[in-house]
C-alpha cells in the first residue's frame, strides 16, 4: 500500500478511508497547557487525512477522558478539514479527575463507532489514546483493550512524559506494538510524531476476515458468579509450575489455587478443553495427566500430600522438554487441536539458551505457549522468549502471587476460544498477515525476505 506523504497535498491511503476516535487525557495530572498541546497534535495530524464523504475519506471524532468521559464531537459532525480542526481547537477541558482509561475504552467500543454516531460499516475502526500516566484501573483497562481487540478496532497508545507504563501502553495497543505504541519525553515534542502516527494510521489494512459472532465478550468477561462453559475450539492445555527454592510455601499454594480456578472457568468437565498440570525446578513433577475433570476431583488432587514444594533451581528449559515430548503424546493426546502450555514462574531459568532453545523447538512443534512472570525479578526478556508471538497476546506479568487471579478470565477466554491454527495470507503484493490470534485479527509485517 502506497503512502504519498506530502506537506501541502497531505496523505492518501487509496481506496480505503477510516473512522478514527481521538481520547484524550484530561485527568488531574493534564496542565492547561499541555491539554492544548495534545489538541494541537489531533490537528496537525488530521491535517494529514483526507476529510470528507468519499468512501474513501477520513471521519474524525474527539473524547476527552479522566473520571468522566466527555464526547466533543461525533464521526458524522464534521466532514470539511477546515471545520473538523476549528471544532477540535475549541475543544476545553471538563472536570478533570482521575486516569479512568477503561471508562475511556468501554464507551468509545460501545458508543463511538455505532451507526447512530456515524460509524461506516465498511471502514476500519481506529482509536487513538494519548495519557501521561498510569490508568486508575489497569487491570479493568487491560480487560476493556482486549474487548475491543477482539471487536476489530485497531488501537494507537500515545505515552507522554515520565509517568507512563510502557507495558500498560502495549495492554492497550494493537499488535505488534513497535506500530502502534509511541513514547515522547514530553508534551512539547508530541508534534515529532505526528507523521508518524498517520502513517502508521493509514497502513491499517482492510479487513479480509469475516468477524466472529459467537462470542460475547461482554459475558466472557462478566464479573458474575455463574460461571460460562468453556465450550469454544477444542484445546489440550498444560500447566507449569515453578516450584523451585525462590518460591514460599504460601506462593506455591496461590500457584494452585490459580491453576484450580482455571480449571473450574473452564468446567473442563463438559467442555472441549483437557488439562494437564507438572511442576517443576531442577526436575519435573508431573500431578495430573491430560484429562477432563470436575470440580471436586481438581480439588481433590491438588490437596495431596505429595503435591509440594519441590525447591531447587529453575530449570524451566528441561519442564517445557519434558510436556512437549511427553505430555501431548499417548492416548490420552488428541489430534487436530490446539495444544496450549502456560507457564508460571517468578525469575530467571537456570540456563536462559537453553530455555530459548526448547522454547522454539516447541513453537515449531506447534504448540502455542503462555507465559506468565511473577514478581519484580521475572525476566520479561526471558518470557517474550519462551511465550508464543505476538508478546501481547501470550506474555502476562503480575506484581505478586495474589495478582494471579486478576488474569484468570482473560487466559481462559484466549484458550478456549482462540482459533490458533489458522493463518491467512492476503494477496502477494500485501505488506500484512492476517493472523486470527484470540480477542483480535493481528496484523505483523512480512520479514523482508519473504
Amino acid at each position: 500500500m502506497s503512502l504519498l506523504v506530502g506537506l501541502s497535498t497531505g496523505l492518501s491511503c487509496g481506496k480505503q478511508g477510516a473512522d478514527i476516535v481521538f481520547a484524550l487525557d484530561a485527568s488531574y495530572s493534564i496542565w492547561p497547557v499541555h491539554f492544548q498541546k495534545q489538541l494541537q497534535f489531533v490537528v496537525n495530524v488530521v491535517e494529514q487525512f483526507p476529510i470528507g464523504t468519499k468512501q474513501s475519506d477520513f471521519h474524525v471524532a474527539v473524547v476527552t477522558y479522566s473520571e468522566n468521559i466527555t464526547v466533543h464531537f461525533n464521526l458524522r459532525d464534521y466532514f470539511h478539514k477546515h471545520q473538523l480542526k476549528k471544532a477540535v481547537m475549541r475543544i476545553t477541558q471538563y472536570s478533570p479527575g482521575g486516569t479512568y482509561t477503561h471508562k475511556a475504552l468501554e464507551y468509545i467500543r460501545r458508543q463511538m463507532f455505532t451507526v447512530r454516531n456515524g460509524g461506516r460499516t465498511y471502514s476500519d475502526k481506529i482509536v487513538v489514546v494519548i495519557t501521561d500516566g498510569l490508568s486508575q484501573d489497569p487491570k479493568a483497562t487491560r480487560t476493556e483493550a482486549a474487548r475491543a481487540h477482539y471487536e476489530g478496532i485497531q488501537i494507537f497508545a500515545i505515552g507522554v512524559g515520565a509517568g507512563v507504563d510502557k507495558h500498560e501502553l502495549e495492554m492497550i495497543a494493537s499488535s505488534p506494538p513497535r506500530n502502534h505504541v509511541f513514547t515522547v519525553d514530553n508534551y512539547s515534542i508530541l508534534n515529532s510524531i505526528k507523521r508518524k502516527v498517520a502513517r502508521e494510521t493509514c497502513k491499517v489494512p482492510i479487513r479480509r476476515d469475516k468477524p466472529r459472532s459467537d462470542i460475547d465478550p461482554s459475558i466472557v468477561y462478566s464479573n458474575r458468579k455463574s460461571k460460562q462453559k468453556c465450550g469454544g475450539k477444542p484445546a489440550d492445555v498444560y500447566f507449569l509450575l515453578d516450584s523451585s527454592s525462590s518460591i514460599w510455601q504460601p506462593d506455591f499454594k496461590k500457584e494452585l489455587s490459580f491453576v484450580e480456578h482455571v480449571m473450574d472457568l473452564f468446567n473442563t468437565e463438559n467442555s472441549n478443553a483437557k488439562i494437564g498440570l507438572v511442576t517443576f525446578s531442577d526436575k519435573v513433577q508431573p500431578v495430573m495427566s491430560l484429562g477432563s475433570y470436575n470440580k471436586s476431583k481438581v480439588n481433590e488432587i491438588l490437596s495431596r500430600p505429595e503435591i509440594y514444594l519441590t525447591g531447587g533451581e529453575t530449570d524451566t528449559a528441561k519442564a517445557i522438554k519434558y510436556v512437549r515430548e511427553n505430555g501431548f503424546q499417548g492416548p490420552l493426546a488428541r489430534k487436530g487441536v490446539a495444544q496450549i502450555m502456560v507457564v508460571l514462574t517468578d525469575g530467571q531459568s537456570r540456563d536462559y539458551n537453553n530455555t530459548v532453545r526448547e522454547s522454539r523447538l516447541t513453537h515449531q512443534a506447534g504448540i502455542y505457549v503462555f507465559a506468565i512472570g511473577i514478581g519484580k525479578d521475572a525476566d520479561y526478556k526471558e518470557l517474550k522468549q519462551i511465550a508464543s508471538d505476538p508478546d501481547i497476546n501470550f506474555v502476562f506479568r503480575v506484581d505478586v502471587f495474589d495478582a494471579l487471579d486478576s488474569i484468570k478470565d482473560i487466559l481462559v477466554f484466549k484458550t478456549c476460544e482462540g482459533e490458533f491454527s489458522k493463518i491467512y495470507l492476503l494477496p502477494e503484493n500485501s505488506d500484512y498477515l492476517l493472523l486470527p490470534y484470540p480477542l483480535t485479527t493481528m496484523t505483523v509485517e512480512k520479514e523482508a525476505n519473504t
